[in-house]
């Protein structure tokens, strides 16, 4: 997912965003909004897990930004523009396959492509340590950090706490 890692953010950004988890705990009937069939889980979250989750979040995001404009600085390194790389990126074939989608590609520019490429590789590697590392160090394991973002993302008052931490 390189070409929406260069126009969006990471990919652990996505992934962050996009993984849904079981719950730990259900909260009382009293405190749930009417669900239906559509609704994800519901889970408590303390306020020193969403303490930590600020924290964490806040360095992913600069260790996301950072990877970002390294990998732009990769690209244009190679001698390719972003808008360049993303295009050469989406005639890659899917996996198995070994031609080019465009026949008249140049030998440079698929040089250049592959060089950029890799290094966007170990980019997203070095990011993605960079991100465990991180969470870990504020004392939440990878997969509870995602399942309080998921909670975070569908429950308003988390939000409002998480944002009231980061501007702390």
């Amino acid at each position: 997912m390189k070409y929406l890692s260069i126009l969006l953010g990471t990919a652990t950004s996505a992934f962050m965003l996009t993984h849904e988890m079981p719950a730990f705990a259900q909260q009382s009937p009293e405190s749930q909004a009417p669900s239906n069939a559509t609704d994800n889980y519901v889970m408590e979250v303390n306020e020193e897990e969403l303490q930590s989750f600020a924290s964490a979040y806040s360095v992913v995001q600069d260790i996301q930004r950072e990877s970002r404009e390294k990998m732009a600085q990769a690209i244009e390194e190679e001698g390719l523009t972003i808008k360049e790389y993303n295009e050469l990126y989406r005639q890659q074939p899917s996996e198995g396959g070994s031609e080019m989608a465009s026949s008249d590609l140049s030998a440079d520019k698929q040089q250049q492509f592959e060089k950029a490429d890799a290094r966007i590789d170990e980019i997203e590697q070095e990011a993605q340590t960079a991100i465990e590392e991180a969470i870990t160090q504020e004392g939440l394991a990878v997969e509870r950090f995602e399942q309080i973002g998921m909670a975070v993302r569908q429950n308003p008052e988390l939000q409002q706490q998480v944002k009231t931490f980061l501007e702390n």
